[in-house]
């Protein structure tokens, strides 16, 4: 256990101040987190980091909050190997009973190549005694590689998707359901490119209507090389599942090709997004700084897109917004960009809705890859007022940082 470092950071472009929960790297801790943060009912947080540990494979980490500040446990050190995972990248799952479920895009089938490195596993961290026993649930074939995190539903059913897998080879979506023979996994769709988009991305998000949501990266007919398309996974008799495309990208002033950030819904039943391509491409990047957007659903089964924010990647501004956007408890939208803003080193934004269907934003901070942190990408977690995140990038080691903006998020 390794007391953080904890660092109040103001930045001069900002309205908000940084505190800094723990700093990656050094000796035998996890480094250059790369997923976002998950929260227990206690008020603990739960990550994952891409690399360092025991065996510089990647660790799941716990932060708990002590005498205000913050410790860091390292739950778990993955090994590789073929009964082990490897470079744990995305969102945990944690059940009511403290289990904590995961997905790595090493280990596994394939380990022994050196080009590969294995195609990853979906994993369980039960508590025992004074920490935690590592299960692996299910080794992916080969080109089945996770693209996201894992989505745990009411029933404790887990949730996924791969960017490759039979018959396609266009990506999946999976469940897995426990038994008392264990946990069976089904895939549930299959892509196969075209209009219906290919390479899912992104954590899934079930709708109010039971129904699955996401997005892919590739695919759709919006654009003649296909730029992605945002997904709805109706659920139907006898537990099958159909697609239905909503919205298909263009790549133009609309944005396109998504990548990490899920899907967001406010209590009306519009869907809200962010992607890093696209929008303005008279901003720095030449294939564009990204959008904020909006999906509104009608009577007839059809969704309006609307862009509520263009992205220039300029000192005032963000780019790259591909880790999506978080409401807070008041209906305004939170979320990074992994470049632009006063140091170029990405921003914290808030988009808040006014009159007429703007939403003005706001750069609450402006990230110096310094002690900071740098470069954010993964999607934020809010706790009441107070704001979660990671960086891979800054941080006193170069290895990326925790952060909290404590009350932040009015």
């Amino acid at each position: 256990m390794a007391a953080c470092c904890v660092t109040l950071l103001a930045n001069p472009a900002s309205a908000a101040t940084e505190k800094i929960l723990y700093v990656f790297g050094g000796a035998s801790r996890g480094a250059e987190p790369a997923g976002p943060l998950t929260a227990d009912a206690a008020g603990n947080l739960y990550g994952t980091t891409n690399i360092g540990g025991t065996y510089g494979h990647g660790v799941v980490f716990k932060l708990t909050p002590a005498s205000g500040a913050w410790r860091e446990t390292v739950l778990y050190n993955f090994a590789g190997g073929f009964h082990n995972g490897a470079f744990p990248q995305n969102r945990l799952a944690i059940d009511s009973a403290g289990n904590i479920f995961g997905a790595t895009v090493g280990g596994g089938n394939d380990w022994s190549n050196p080009a590969i490195h294995g195609w990853g596993v979906i994993y369980e961290l039960s508590p025992s005694g004074t920490g935690y026993t590592e299960t692996v649930l299910h080794l992916f074939a080969a080109n089945q590689r996770t693209t996201a995190g894992i989505l745990l539903d009411k029933s404790g059913n887990l949730y996924g998707e791969t960017g490759g897998g039979e018959p396609s080879s266009e990506g999946t979506i999976y469940e897995m359901r426990p038994s008392s023979t264990g946990w069976a996994y089904r895939t549930i769709y299959n892509f196969a490119g075209g209009a219906g988009g290919n390479v899912p991305i992104g954590d899934l998000t079930f709708g109010a209507d039971g129904n699955l949501y996401g997005t892919t990266a590739n695919g759709g007919d919006g654009c003649p090389a296909g730029c992605g398309v945002i997904f709805q996974l109706v659920h139907g008799a006898n537990n099958t599942w159909t697609e239905k495309v909503i919205y298909a990208f263009q790549d133009g002033a609309d944005g396109g090709y998504p990548q990490e950030g899920p899907l967001v819904f406010d209590s009306a039943g519009n869907i809200y997004g962010a992607v890093g391509f696209g929008g303005d491409f008279s901003c720095e990047s030449p294939n564009g700084c990204g959008v904020v957007y909006e999906l509104s659903p009608s009577s007839s089964g059809s969704w309006t897109y609307t862009v509520l924010h263009t992205f220039t990647g300029s000192p005032n501004d963000g780019g790259d917004a591909a880790a999506g956007v978080t409401f807070d408890n008041t209906g305004n939208l939170w979320g990074t960009t992994a470049v632009g803003g006063a140091d170029g080193f990405g921003t914290l934004y808030e988009l808040t809705p006014a009159s007429g269907g703007n939403w003005p934003e706001t750069v609450v901070y402006s990230f110096t890859n310094g002690d900071d942190g740098g470069y954010p990408s993964v999607p934020l977690l809010l706790i009441g007022s107070n704001i979660y995140g990671t960086t891979g990038s800054g941080g006193a080691n170069g290895q990326g940082v925790a952060y909290e903006f404590p009350g932040a998020a009015k």
